[in-house]
């Protein structure tokens, strides 16, 4: 993929280890080797997997960054992105209780990256404004030792 190459559902699919439903992303509108910006909609779906009685809480959208953040590293990378553990969610704002009825915007951007894993700031808005931000922390699985 070449940089700032916009992307969709199908494309995206091909890059990170979630499937299905847990594929939250459903577009790439700009990205670089510092920064990517996604978009998604699939919280609006009623078979949405994190839904509780027909919502959606806020902290929910951590998955969504984590997913934008594995999928920047894909890209970055030329090729399919790497299992991790979430490691650290830090600095975290959350600005609404809910989810909106409407799509979100998931911009993240590159703060520290190895070989072990990568650190990124992340911010989720819908129309502009703000939903949830704060920093993530991924450790690479090929770098887990076997007593984790």
């Amino acid at each position: 993929m070449k940089f700032g190459q916009v992307l969709n559902r199908t494309d995206i699919r091909g890059l990170i280890p979630q499937t299905g439903a847990m594929c939250l992303l459903s577009g790439v509108s700009a990205w670089d080797e510092t920064r990517l910006i996604a978009q998604s909609d699939r919280h609006l779906q009623p078979d949405y997997p994190l839904r509780v009685e027909g919502r959606v809480r806020t902290v929910c959208a951590l998955e969504s960054a984590a997913q934008a953040m594995a999928l920047h590293g894909a890209l970055c990378a030329g090729g399919t992105a790497q299992s991790g553990y979430l490691a650290s969610v830090r600095g975290v704002n959350l600005h609404q209780p809910w989810l909106p009825d409407a799509p979100m915007q998931i911009q993240v951007n590159a703060v520290w990256t190895d070989q072990q894993g990568f650190t990124d700031t992340f911010a989720i808005t819908c129309d502009e404004q703000p939903l949830i931000s704060g920093k993530i922390t991924i450790f690479l699985s090929n770098t887990v030792g076997d007593n984790v």
